[in-house]
């Protein structure tokens, strides 16, 4: 009876660590596996459009971020000169057309805009080279970064499964480097939260980006041109 006790409790331990093992393990960021991918090339985790002409090329990821999961998808900026897409969509685009995701990226060259249900925001930035781009969901709410700094949040909640998918326009050799995914993240992806700026001291020259410095976020406040004058 003892020895039938003891090979029960075994049994559980075993389970126990293979359920936890199989949590951490999910939590785990991730090369995104593709699929659905058409006139691209896939090398580890770069996309990269084999096409000159106008015809749609792209990619969807195998996994998906189920309903109420926490989780991220990001990409690696390389090249400045194509335009591209990037982003979560619940349902997959057979055009590939970006505009149509229900939170993406759209990087042209180096301008980068956001997409939240479809629609282009008024959120705007500037990438170069080994910059990051990521968009994480936590809770219901979806979160656009650059560098893992939060620049925008999406008004339109988000509690339905997704898929990742990227989108890469007519120019051939347009890419996506080092595309990563972490699905139910859990407790392993807090919620982004605000810098306290006042306690970092620059060691370079900060760059504005034709940006504003301003308290909401609108495109207003204060400005600098390249000559050094500040302007409202």
């Amino acid at each position: 009876m003892k020895a039938i006790t003891n090979h029960l409790l075994l049994s559980c331990i075993v389970c126990i660590i293979a359920t936890v093992s199989q949590q951490t393990a999910k939590a785990q960021s991730a090369d995104i596996a593709w699929t659905n991918d058409l006139n691209v090339d896939i090398t580890g985790a770069t996309l990269t459009r084999n096409l000159s002409s106008g015809d749609p090329a792209g990619a969807a990821s195998t996994d998906s971020l189920q309903a109420g999961e926490v989780g991220w998808i990001a990409i690696t900026i390389g090249e400045i000169a194509s335009t591209r897409g990037f982003g979560f969509t619940s349902t997959f685009i057979a055009n590939y057309n970006y505009k149509g995701f229900d939170y993406g990226f759209e990087i042209k060259k180096n301008k980068v805009a956001v997409y939240d249900n479809g629609k282009k925001t008024k959120a705007k930035s500037e990438v170069f080279p080994g910059d990051q781009l990521a968009i994480h969901r936590v809770g219901s709410v979806v979160y656009f970064l650059q560098n893992g700094a939060v620049f925008w949040t999406a008004a339109t909640p988000s509690s339905g499964a997704m898929i990742a998918q990227a989108s890469l326009l007519k120019r051939a050799g347009a890419q996506l480097l080092n595309a990563q995914q972490c699905f139910g993240c859990g407790a392993g992806s807090p919620p982004p939260s605000g810098d306290n700026l006042g306690n970092h001291r620059a060691t370079e020259n900060i760059r504005l980006n034709s940006n504003y410095i301003s308290n909401d976020g609108d495109n207003e406040g204060l400005t600098i041109d390249d000559a050094g004058k500040v302007g409202r």
